[in-house]
């Protein structure tokens, strides 16, 4: 999958997740992104902390992931590091990131479906096996 300029990498994968019927499925990524949003989990708070960058390009240093299932719908769960013009990264849960140039995404899809379910204990949606 590649994404063009403009593009919102998770959105992207949940369409094709949904046009595709795809219930199981890892991937990795690297391209070039702005307005990426990242995330840390709290697990005391039961929350993600989320640190937003804006719209200078960052290089998509290496996402890697999978796409599930939660009630139904397709879901991604992410992880990303991205870099700055300083050569700084930044890692974390990805919740957002719009390619600036392109997104090249390599996806792996198998048979069945993966299962999220929402964990009261963590605040996170958990594999449910």
């Amino acid at each position: 999958m590649v994404l063009d300029v403009g593009d919102e990498m998770i959105a992207s994968l949940k369409k094709l997740a949904d046009a595709e019927r795809i219930g199981a499925a890892s991937f990795t990524a690297i391209g070039a992104v702005r307005e990426a949003v990242l995330g840390y989990i709290d697990l005391e708070a039961k929350t993600y902390l989320r640190r937003e960058f804006g719209p200078e390009s960052m290089e998509l240093v290496s996402a890697i992931g999978n796409l599930a299932r939660l009630d139904g719908a397709p879901v991604v769960h992410c992880h990303a590091t991205i870099g700055d013009r300083e050569m700084r990264v930044y890692g974390g849960h990805l919740f957002q990131a719009v390619a600036s140039l392109t997104v090249e995404i390599f996806l792996h899809v198998y048979d069945g479906e993966i299962i999220r379910r929402f964990d009261p204990n963590s605040g996170a949606n958990i594999i449910s096996l």
